[in-house]
């Protein structure tokens, strides 16, 4: 893992906030993820859940740009 993508909506935002964020050292974080791992980046996506736009998707594809694929 080297990415982590948390996302959602939040009741008392009028607009949505990202951030993306680089850690000079990777981290281990084993209770924050299902199998523990080296991290490097985050993305923060949140937005005011009024809207009905749905962040978890917008959350997905940032993850699946960030993909580190592995070629033999």
């Amino acid at each position: 893992v080297n990415l982590v993508v948390p996302s959602g909506g939040l009741d008392f935002l009028q607009k949505p906030v990202v951030a993306v964020v680089r850690l000079q050292d990777a981290v281990v974080m084993e209770s924050a993820l299902e199998s523990p791992g080296p991290v490097r980046f985050f993305f923060v996506l949140v937005g005011p859940s009024q809207t009905g736009m749905d962040y978890t998707e917008s959350g997905r594809a940032m993850g699946a740009l960030m993909a580190d694929w592995v070629r033999d």
